[in-house]
C-alpha cells in the first residue's frame, strides 16, 4: 500500500514546511525553559494570560512548576495552531494542488493505484506530525535537563505532548477530508483557513465572556486540555485513542472520496 518512491518525493517537496513548523515549536520550548523561574518568564506568563485563548484551559492547574509554565505559555495556542496550520497547508498541497494542476492524474497513470497514492500521502501527513512531536518532546526533555535540571516532570510532559498529538491527528484528518471533497486548491485553502479560524475563535471567546463558554463545544481545539495531562486524568486513557481513531477514519473517508471520484487530467 505504501509507495516508497512517491513517499520520498513527497518528503522532498514538503521538507521545508515541516522544518519551519518544527523549528518554531522547538525554539518555543527552549525559550520557555530558558526564562522559566525568572522575572522575564513571569512577565511572559502574565502577558499571555490576558490574550484570549493563549493559555488554553489551564484553570486550576496553573502553579509554579515548569510543566504548568509550558502548558500556559505554549500549549494553549502555539501547539494548537502551528501543527494545525501545517496539516491544512500540507493537505492542500498533496490533494487540492495535485487535483487542480493535473499531477494527480499523472500519478495515477504512472502508479495505477489510487489507494496506494492516497495511503502514501495520508501516511506522510500522519508520520510527519508524529516526527514533529517527537522532535519537540526530545528538545523539551534535553533542554529541561540542561537549562532547568530536575524541574521538568517528564511523564506529565510526554503525556501532554501525546494528548496534543492525538488532537492534531483528528485535525489532520479533517483537513485531508476537506481537501478531498473540495478538490480545488484555492477553495480548499480558504475553507481550511475558515474552519481553523472559526474553531480557534470558538475556543478563545469564552475567555472574554464566561457566558460564551458553550461555544467551546463547537471547537475541535477544546478536546485538548493541558490541565488533564498535568493532573494525570484517567479519562485520557480512553479519550486519546478515540481522538486518534476518529482522525484515522477521516483520513480513510477522504481516501474513499477520491478513490471513487473523477480525477481531472
Amino acid at each position: 500500500m505504501l509507495n516508497l518512491a512517491l513517499l520520498k518525493e513527497t518528503m522532498r517537496e514538503n521538507r521545508r514546511l515541516w522544518l519551519h513548523c518544527t523549528l518554531i515549536l522547538v525554539l518555543g520550548i527552549l525559550l520557555c525553559e530558558s526564562v522559566y523561574g525568572t522575572e522575564a518568564g513571569e512577565k511572559m506568563r502574565q502577558f499571555l494570560s490576558v490574550i484570549p485563548g493563549m493559555t488554553g484551559r489551564m484553570g486550576e492547574a496553573q502553579d509554579a512548576s515548569l510543566i504548568s509554565f509550558l502548558g500556559t505559555c505554549l500549549y494553549g495556542a502555539v501547539f494548537l495552531l502551528v501543527p494545525a496550520i501545517y496539516s491544512a497547508i500540507l493537505s492542500v498541497r498533496l490533494i487540492g494542488r495535485r487535483l487542480e494542476d493535473g499531477s494527480m492524474a499523472g500519478l495515477i497513470s504512472v502508479i495505477g493505484n489510487r489507494s496506494e497514492i492516497l495511503f502514501t500521502q495520508a501516511y506522510w501527513m500522519g508520520t510527519s506530525l508524529l516526527g514533529m512531536f517527537v522532535c519537540t518532546s526530545l528538545a523539551g526533555i534535553l533542554g529541561g535537563a540542561v537549562l532547568r535540571p530536575g524541574r521538568l516532570e517528564t511523564a506529565q510532559y510526554l503525556l501532554m505532548n501525546l494528548s496534543c498529538f492525538c488532537m492534531q491527528v483528528l485535525i489532520g484528518g479533517i483537513c485531508f477530508l476537506l481537501a478531498s471533497l473540495l478538490k480545488k486548491e484555492r477553495t480548499a485553502s480558504l475553507t481550511a483557513a475558515g474552519v481553523l479560524t472559526a474553531g480557534y475563535l470558538f475556543f478563545a471567546l469564552p475567555d472574554l465572556d464566561g457566558g460564551l463558554s458553550a461555544l467551546g463545544y463547537f471547537s475541535v481545539f477544546s478536546v485538548f486540555s493541558p490541565e488533564k495531562a498535568i493532573e494525570g486524568s484517567g479519562n485520557l486513557f480512553w479519550e486519546l485513542p478515540v481522538l486518534a481513531v476518529a482522525g484515522l477514519l477521516l483520513y480513510k473517508a477522504g481516501s474513499m472520496v477520491l478513490t471513487n471520484a473523477d480525477i481531472p487530467s
